[in-house]
């Protein structure tokens, strides 16, 4: 059973390098399109190094403003709300989220009136201070 292991760990190691710069270098002229060294994708992986201050972003306040524009949307008609939460989960930044207020203030405007629209919409202004140019955050 150590033999078996011996040589799977022999084939391992000869397929995943501990760094890139004990990678062979190629010796001769190679084609266009033909890798110079044959590497796997779990290679690759493996030798995966990422910055050390790597982090995932916060999404909490995101997930705050989106909540907060699906509570303006809470009286618009089941396809208009439904439309528009897509689109409200598939925006992927603050500005995204932005530059949706003109399609919530359609909605609420068909069903409120564009006073209260407008009211609902100008709320929002100062969530948007930390995701939009100062210039940008004006009132409808």
């Amino acid at each position: 059973m150590q033999i078996l292991s011996a040589a799977a760990q022999r084939f391992i190691n000869s397929c995943m390098p501990a760094s890139r710069s004990s990678l062979p270098q190629p010796t001769g002229p190679t084609k266009i399109g033909q890798p110079t060294l044959p590497r796997s994708g779990l290679s690759s992986f493996f030798n995966f190094r990422g910055p050390a201050s790597f982090s995932m972003p916060d999404q909490a306040p995101l997930r705050l403003l989106r909540d907060d524009m699906l509570k303006i949307l809470a009286d618009c008609p089941e396809q208009a709300r439904t439309r528009i939460t897509v689109s409200i989960y598939r925006a992927r930044t603050g500005m995204d989220l932005w530059l949706l207020r003109s399609d919530i203030f359609q909605c609420v405007s068909r069903e409120r009136g564009q006073e209260e629209a407008r009211r609902r919409i100008n709320a929002l202004r100062s969530r948007f201070a930390n995701y939009v140019p100062k210039k940008q955050l004006v009132a409808i």
